[in-house]
């Protein structure tokens, strides 16, 4: 699927975050909840969650991997996980 080019995000930025979500339609911390869930299923490897991501959500591969980046450096975004 072709999608067109995305901005990048600095998702440490409050308003790079909204404007994500504004744009998307699901926040940051919705990916982060759905990639913690992803993670705690242990269905896959999560090397493969940016295409995941991208093809489930439809968003560009590049902002995904962005995602994904965010959330390994973050750690999990769960309520009671640290």
């Amino acid at each position: 699927m072709d999608y067109p080019k995305q901005p990048k995000y600095d998702f440490d930025n409050a308003e790079d975050r909204k404007t994500f979500a504004n744009w998307n339609s699901h926040s940051v911390d919705y990916f982060m909840k759905a990639l913690d869930d992803l993670r705690n299923s242990g269905t896959m490897n999560m090397f493969g969650a940016p295409r995941y991501i991208s093809d489930e959500y439809e968003i560009h591969y590049s902002t995904a991997t962005d995602l994904f980046q965010y959330w390994t450096e973050n750690g999990s975004h769960s309520k009671g996980e640290e």
